[in-house]
């Protein structure tokens, strides 16, 4: 049911099954609204009824024959810390100390029996206007709560799949890389020390991949080609101009040498820091013979 269409739900104690009577037909008077009234004469089942039926309004009498308003509104606050609790505070006599702690306490207003019928009705009405409003707020929270929960889940899942759609990624790159067996695919950091190698890169150079990650790049070059400069001028030149392409003697873990044509290409992450190089190295001695022969 609509917390705008339930019944309002009233709590009435008070030792005087006349003054109960009243205050039911003084509250409904006047009102197309539905009411559900509970009512005892006792504080201690007052107390009991409220926390098991929730109502939007309790109207008490300060004097009870167990408990007092105050002892009552104690009991009350000990299970609701600092929340206001919807009870108007009714006395045969006015007592403005009494109102003034009363309404410390948390009570949402203190009347002055058979002094304004009225007033009893306005103020119990008023009461279940704050209570429709509290619902309506804490219904607001719940929904924004599932909200949040909500959205916490969505990212949750999407950097689940999205570091799932990675490691697939890179699982795909890592194959074709080790599916390349003509080329030598060599990633460097930016000092040009490799970091990774496919078996293209083992087949064609002897190392296994735990002889060789960690060493620079030169370490393949003629003795004459470090000499000179290079490789590390291919790498100066790719960080300059984003690649480098050159013909060059390299040298096998087995002291052979092959002609390489060598492409170094400068890797750089969305700011545009240099990060490393890739590095294709392949051997084109025999197609170099070829050449001359012809």
């Amino acid at each position: 049911m609509d917390s705008n269409t339930r019944p309002h739900r009233i709590l009435i104690i008070d030792d005087s099954r006349a003054d109960r009577d009243l205050y039911r037909r003084l509250i409904a008077r006047g009102s197309e609204a539905d009411y559900l009234f509970w009512e005892t004469e006792s504080g201690e089942e007052g107390l009991r009824l409220y926390r098991s039926e929730h109502p939007d309004c309790v109207v008490l009498d300060y004097q009870l024959p167990d408990l007092n308003g105050l002892e009552f509104l104690a009991a009350l606050q000990a299970g609701q810390g600092e929340e206001l609790v919807p009870v108007i505070m009714l006395t045969g006599q006015g007592n403005e100390m009494v109102a003034v702690q009363a309404l410390r306490m948390g009570a949402q207003d203190y009347l002055v029996k058979n002094r304004s019928d009225e007033g009893l009705r306005k103020a119990v009405h008023a009461v279940i206007r704050r209570a429709a409003l509290r619902r309506q707020i804490d219904e607001h929270r719940r929904n924004l709560d599932r909200g949040v929960e909500a959205l916490r889940e969505s990212e949750e899942r999407y950097r689940l799949l999205t570091a799932q759609a990675l490691r697939e990624s890179e699982e795909r790159y890592q194959l074709l890389l080790e599916g390349v067996v003509d080329y030598a695919i060599i990633m460097l950091d930016r000092d040009g020390r490799i970091v990774s190698w496919n078996s293209g890169a083992e087949r064609l150079f002897g190392y296994r991949t735990g002889e060789i990650i960690g060493k620079h790049i030169s370490c393949f070059s003629a003795p004459e080609v470090v000499q000179q400069g290079h490789p590390q001028r291919e790498l100066q030149i790719a960080a300059d101009q984003g690649r480098c392409q050159c013909d060059e003697w390299r040298i096998r873990k087995d002291g052979s040498r092959f002609l390489a044509h060598v492409t170094v290409t400068a890797l750089r992450d969305e700011s545009g820091s240099l990060w490393g190089f890739a590095n294709v190295t392949r051997d084109i001695t025999e197609r170099e013979r070829a050449g001359g022969r012809a």
